[in-house]
């Protein structure tokens, strides 16, 4: 069996009669590679030097290297419409595409030598809503390792409108990108208008002084992930919403983005249309700072709230803590009519509190999400009735199906009535997995007759994630 082994590299004065089989060496003199094989058979390899790593007569298939203008296919009219299945590496520390927008194919690409080595810029002015382009597609827009520096005002760095001829669905992918503006104020400048396509990327990611984020419309038939994206600098809204035409999103939209927002501006502006599903606005392991508004509102009420969203571990925007909690604000009396029969518990008034992901009634918590939810239950009752009185209290889940489960059950004696003043306290803590419409409920049975059981103002309930 042949072993595969490292070839050996030597430089020598005299041209060499017979190399070592497996080794190459380079003539000094003529910069000449000779090479020696297993049969014996020495070959010339070609010049050494500044030779390119393949010969002149070697052509990409995929790649163009970029250096002007002039690398670009031919551009029609004001636009540069890259060549399918090809990939362009930008070679320019400041590649000046003024004047042109430059138009991807389904399968194009742009790429850089790093987002601190390649960049592109532009000096073409817009106008206030018909603003200068830099990159557009239909189709596909994938770019990566660029800075991109905007030197005129109102101008638009990406505008994506899918054209659904891509079997998959159009994608917005941006990995290693730095975006630079250093005009005053005013500028107009905005990142993005991405519309209809089936998701979007963006990964390590910075910005500096832009007037506009990303603009989303139309329906996404998948989602939205921000990821490692910092923005300083800039106003208005980071990522949002079109108000007049609004993003849908099949899937979710992602982001833990750190946003320093100024006052007068968004970081994250969408409605609560935009996500039909439970759990797909996901803002985790994000930062937000500054005077500004971090997240737009749901009818005045944080989208943290809401089942469609699902907010952890962020710093500056607040996250989604699922439960509630709701305080009994009058006495409430069980009518145990039968001795030894479960009774629930009529809770006429309360205080709620804190309620996500939940809604209530009546002393029934009902769980409105369809994200399964591990969660930790607690009550806290006051209780008064006939004395010595043997009295149980249980909670229940009853799900969709109205089966009931009896999750922990507690037993007191009472005390006394109410106007002796002797009311015997019980603390029942217990945990379950809560699901979509399921519902949590305090029961009572007298076991000893039916003497009714009170049940005093202030006992309270509530559930929360463990």
């Amino acid at each position: 069996m042949d072993v595969l082994r490292p070839l050996k590299l030597s430089e020598v004065t005299t041209p060499p009669a017979t190399p070592g089989t497996g080794e190459v060496v380079l003539y000094a003199e003529n910069k000449v590679f000779y090479s020696k094989n297993s049969d014996g058979l020495v070959t010339s390899l070609g010049s050494g030097g500044s030779t390119p790593l393949f010969p002149p007569a070697f052509l990409y298939q995929t790649i163009k290297v970029v250096q002007t203008l002039a690398d670009f296919p031919t551009p029609i009219g004001n636009e540069i419409f890259l060549v399918d299945n090809t990939i362009y590496f930008i070679d320019n520390g400041d590649l000046d595409i003024s004047g042109y927008t430059i138009v991807f194919a389904q399968r194009s690409q742009l790429n850089g030598f790093g987002q601190n080595v390649s960049k592109i810029s532009s000096t073409t002015a817009g106008t206030l809503g018909n603003p200068y382009v830099f990159f557009k597609s239909g189709t596909n827009l994938f770019m990566n390792d660029l800075e991109i520096e905007c030197k005129g005002n109102y101008q638009l760095i990406w505008e994506h409108i899918g054209n659904g001829t891509v079997p998959e669905g159009e994608s917005f992918d941006l990995n290693r990108i730095n975006i630079l503006n250093e005009q005053t104020a005013g500028h107009g400048c905005q990142l993005g208008y991405v519309k209809d396509i089936r998701q979007g990327f963006i990964g390590t990611f910075s910005c500096f002084n832009f007037e506009q984020g990303f603009i989303t419309a139309g329906a996404w038939t998948g989602g939205f992930r921000v990821d490692n994206t910092i923005f300083i600098f800039c106003s208005g809204v980071f990522f949002g919403s079109d108000p007049l035409d609004p993003v849908t999103f099949a899937r979710r939209m992602s982001s833990n983005a750190n946003l320093s927002v100024p006052s007068g501006s968004i970081g994250y502006d969408f409605p609560q249309s935009s996500f039909p599903m439970d759990g797909q606005y996901q803002l985790q392991e994000g930062n937000a700072s500054g005077a500004g508004t971090y997240v737009t509102l749901w009818s005045g009420i944080h989208p943290s709230r809401y089942p469609e969203a699902n907010f952890k571990n962020n710093t500056g925007i607040q996250n989604t803590f699922a439960g509630v909690e709701w305080i009994s604000t009058s006495d409430n009396v069980v009518v145990t009519a039968v001795a030894n029969t479960w009774y629930k518990v009529p809770i006429a008034s309360a205080t709620v509190k804190d309620a996500t992901w939940v809604s209530y009634a009546n002393g029934v918590i009902t769980y409105d999400s369809s994200n399964s939810l591990d969660a930790s239950i607690i009550t806290r009752i006051s209780a008064t009735g006939k004395a010595n009185d043997i009295v149980q209290i249980k909670i229940v889940k009853t799900d969709s199906l109205l089966v009931e489960t009896d999750l922990i059950i507690s037993t007191i004696t009472i005390q006394g009535s109410t106007a002796q003043g002797r009311a015997e306290n019980v603390t029942i803590p217990t945990t379950a997995q809560m699901n979509l419409d399921d519902e949590l409920s305090v029961w009572v049975r007298n076991t000893s007759g039916t003497s009714n059981v009170t049940v005093l103002q202030g006992a309270n309930f509530i559930l929360g994630q463990k």
